[in-house]
């Protein structure tokens, strides 16, 4: 098989469609004016066969075409892009991918200095201070080593970056104009690193700080109000359950009606999966059903439903844990976990309830009254 043409990738890039925000671009202008304006030039430079031109005298032309091969290495900033669809996937905050992007970035910088260091010293090996020492001087047949001058330039492309500090005088006037330059790199590297990570630290925590503040408010005027500590406890509990869950309705605020209904199914789509009696529901009426329910947390040994009480809702345990009771309120008969349904029977025939259900830990329940349910009952038989 024939390799591919070296400006192939260029080519294709002129035909290749392009997201503008939520829409997919294929007008055959607008695809040319912005590869042009973006990326051609440095994919134009990086598809060169220059490696083919260039020699290992030390000529102008060589040294030229030797430096002009680094443009390869800007292409890699490409991957910058995916970025975003990386912290979609993995849910990262931004600050945490912004510092991982600079540690990347970082790294690419130092290979790239590493090239172009290696691009000047290539054909003054041992000459000077300023560039490494020639490896056959001492004997060894290292000069072919490509992993030895490499490792050789990237360790003197971090040490310059970092400690501001050339490791050895430059002779030339080529070799101080690219120490300056890597030294002043350097320094804006160093900055933009501790900025950040500062910045992802500060992030992390904002969400914590928030929520503190807000409970030690809470805290604050309940013991200004006296009530009393066991008390005090429970809704300090509570804070602290509903801070570390998730809240549907904070995800449903500001979203139109079409994604709004689209969600709820998504959100319960396990609901229907789990339950014999809502999987037999056809379509339609799994969508009337989803617009129907509602959701309640009930705290550690509060009743949801009382034995005795007439049927008006059915419930489905969407997290936590409940016990079905006999009428003494006492007797276990079942654990109720995620999945698992109550109080239909008193909906479907109804009665009141012969059994109570108690929460034993933080428990979320969603709920469908009868008149929900008889709605539902006259769409699908």
């Amino acid at each position: 098989t024939p390799p591919p043409l070296p400006l192939q990738d260029v080519i294709l890039n002129f035909f290749t469609a392009f997201k503008d925000g939520a829409l997919v671009v294929t007008d055959r202008k607008k695809i040319v004016f912005r590869y042009l304006t973006h990326w051609f030039v440095i994919d134009f430079m990086a598809s060169l066969p220059l490696e083919r031109v260039s020699g290992r005298d030390s000529s102008g032309a060589n040294k030229m075409f030797r430096m002009m091969r680094i443009s390869k290495l800007f292409r890699l900033a490409r991957l910058i892009r995916y970025s975003d669809s990386l912290r979609a996937a993995v849910h990262i905050q931004p600050s945490i991918v912004r510092l991982i992007q600079q540690c990347f970035g970082i790294i690419w910088i130092w290979h790239v200095i590493a090239c172009g260091y290696w691009s000047i010293c290539e054909d003054r090996l041992g000459e000077g201070e300023w560039a490494p020492p020639d490896p056959n001087d001492e004997g060894n047949d290292l000069q072919s080593d490509k992993t030895h001058n490499y490792v050789q330039s990237y360790l003197w492309a971090i040490e310059t970056t970092f400690s501001f500090k050339v490791p050895g005088r430059p002779a030339k006037t080529d070799e101080a104009l690219f120490s300056v330059m890597v030294i002043v790199s350097g320094i804006v590297m160093s900055a933009l690193v501790i900025g950040t990570a500062a910045s992802a630290l500060a992030s992390m925590d904002a969400e914590a700080i928030r929520r503190r503040r807000a409970l030690d408010k809470v805290v604050r005027y309940m013991k200004k109000r006296k009530l009393p500590s066991y008390f005090q406890r429970i809704i300090v509990d509570f804070h602290e359950y509903m801070a570390e869950k998730p809240s549907q309705d904070e995800l449903m605020v500001g979203l139109p009606e079409p994604i709004r209904l689209r969600l709820s199914l998504l959100l319960n789509r396990d609901l229907v999966k789990d339950i014999p009696i809502l999987k037999q529901l056809p379509i339609g009426p799994i969508i009337g059903l989803m617009q129907k329910l509602s959701s309640e947390i009930y705290l550690p040994g509060e009743f949801a439903i009382t034995a005795g009480d007439v049927g008006g809702y059915m419930f489905f345990v969407r997290s936590g844990e409940m016990d079905l009771l006999l009428e003494d309120n006492a007797t276990i008969v079942q654990s109720l976990n995620e999945g698992d349904m109550f109080g239909h029977i008193a909906v479907v025939e109804h009665t009141v309830h012969h059994h109570s259900v108690r929460a034993v830990k933080y428990s979320e329940a969603t709920s469908l009254d009868t008149k929900a349910y008889l709605s539902i009952c006259k769409e699908s038989e």
